[in-house]
């Protein structure tokens, strides 16, 4: 509740951003800005700012984003009894479908497909899951018609190339909504416009895959040594986007990101500025391999024109294969962008495009466990003070230099490491507070776009308290998992 709180805040901000683009545009552009969804924002409630926040605080810590939602719309719109509509995403609507269409033949697209990994052992079966995003594949809408009982299933070999199973039972009668050519949605999205690498429907042609590919040499140089996870062997290898061979790799990684990754897009090939890593499992038994999971690193020109450090890494893109979440497959292939960045000597720092939840709490983790392995923050094992619990410009730089972390990074590990503390004092409430108070003014500075706007200082206080505990959840869970991984440490 509290992240829905927040970010709901923050969808605030960029409102009131392209409310002032709005109010110093010309009368054209600001017309064609009208035509969209902000339309009547401005009406009963003082625009759609108060109206949200109204919600906001109505709601307390009860009720849902659809409810939250419907009462801001009615307190936009002026009216307490018309429930407008709500969209709950923002993908295409689905048709419409006769109320008399038999069930059989009507399939959603979540309940249907499921995916399959080939392992590198030959005689072990295959890892089975479901994917997150299926709209990026079946485009039309989240229904496939017409078939009865239809199945899907993805079968992907160790390298990645994919062997489409359809099953149904029948199709439905003439005269009847009926989607007429499943295998070329699925052609269109499983396969990059730049290689045109065919998916197969046979399944004698995927065994021959297997049998070829568990035996090929890896394409790319190994990175840092092989480790055991669970009892298996894992090796990670980097990848330039130069050779044909990876270039065909690559796009396989990309296509399998449309399963887990929303708005996933395509990488190109005439910027070399691109490289990934990958992440095998090997046999040394069979001598064989399977991938399971990589990570895309783009680098560009820093916009600081540091001439010693001219450039940064930025995490474009990252999937692990479900079975394998959660075993440290990830942080170790970000580990492994920093330690490339600190051996090029000229990358400024490594950032992340838009992560998504579960890939900042692997950050945060893996930030602060490195910050305590380096005895930065630490001074005679006590987190360092600072004035208003904001890290100081030179300290910094100086820290920027040794761990390639941003300045926002810096100042939430630091705030993170005061929490970690905290957790083995619970008792100590000054501290406590001291944090707290710490948190809250660095947060109304970072929002105070949204905060400014607000007539009433008990709401820039609710929403203070909102974003505060929103980011006091996280850190706790990090803080959490840090000290598991600590224990762990102790204990081997």
């Amino acid at each position: 509740w509290h992240h829905l709180q927040a970010t709901i805040v923050r969808l605030l901000e960029n409102l009131t951003r392209i409310q002032r683009t709005m109010e110093n545009s010309p009368p054209a552009k600001k017309a064609k800005l009208e035509d969209g969804a902000l339309t009547g924002s401005a009406s009963a409630g003082g625009g759609i700012q108060a109206a949200l926040l109204a919600a906001l605080s109505g709601a307390g810590g009860n009720g849902n984003l659809q409810d939250l939602l419907k009462q801001a719309m009615q307190q936009m719109s002026g009216s307490a009894t018309v429930e407008p509509e709500v969209v709950e995403d923002n993908r295409r609507p689905n048709r419409e479908i006769p109320e008399d269409y038999p069930d059989e033949y009507k399939a959603n697209a979540i309940d249907i497909v499921k995916l399959h990994y080939a392992s590198c052992r030959k005689e072990e079966k295959e890892k089975e899951c479901l994917s997150e995003f299926q709209h990026q594949v079946f485009t039309t809408d989240d229904y496939v018609l017409g078939y009865k009982n239809l199945s899907v299933d993805f079968h992907y070999s160790p390298q990645w190339r994919v062997y489409v199973d359809i099953k149904h039972e029948g199709e439905i009668e003439e005269g009847k909504m009926k989607d007429t050519d499943a295998l070329s949605q699925i052609r269109k999205c499983q396969i990059k416009p730049l290689k045109d690498e065919e998916f197969t429907t046979e399944e004698e042609v995927f065994k021959n895959w297997i049998d070829s590919e568990l035996k090929e040499p890896l394409s790319g140089t190994e990175f840092g040594d092989p480790y055991n996870v669970l009892g298996k062997t894992f090796v990670m290898r980097k990848h330039s986007v130069g050779s044909e061979k990876d270039q065909m790799l690559l796009c396989r990684l990309e296509c399998m990101s449309l399963w887990f990754i929303e708005a996933s897009s395509w990488t190109s090939f005439d910027d070399d500025n691109f490289h990934f890593y990958t992440v095998h499992e090997i046999s040394k038994e069979s001598n064989s391999n399977a991938l399971i999971g990589y990570l895309l690193v783009y680098r560009f020109t820093n916009p600081f024109k540091n001439s010693e450090k001219p450039y940064i890494f930025r995490v474009c893109q990252t999937v692990v294969l479900p079975p394998f979440k959660g075993q440290g497959h990830g942080r170790r292939m970000f580990e492994a962008v920093y330690r490339d960045a600190l051996s090029c000597g000229n990358i400024l720092e490594v950032n992340v495009e838009d992560p998504c939840l579960e890939f900042v709490l692997l950050r945060d983790v893996l930030d602060v466990v490195r910050c305590i392995e380096m005895g930065i923050f630490m001074s005679e094992e006590k987190v360092k003070t600072y004035d208003y619990g904001i890290v100081p410009a030179i300290e910094m730089e100086s820290i920027r230099s040794k761990t390639l972390m941003t300045e926002r990074q810096i100042q939430k590990v630091y705030e993170m490491m005061r929490t970690l503390k905290l957790s083995s004092s619970p008792d100590d409430s000054e501290k406590a507070k001291g944090l707290r108070i710490d948190i809250k003014r660095r947060l109304r500075v970072e929002h105070s776009e949204v905060l400014d706007s607000l007539q009433d200082a008990d709401q820039v206080k609710e929403q203070l308290r909102i974003l505060h505990a929103d980011v006091q959840d996280h850190y706790n869970v990090v803080a959490g998992k840090v000290n598991a991984i600590q224990s762990k440490k102790v204990s081997t």
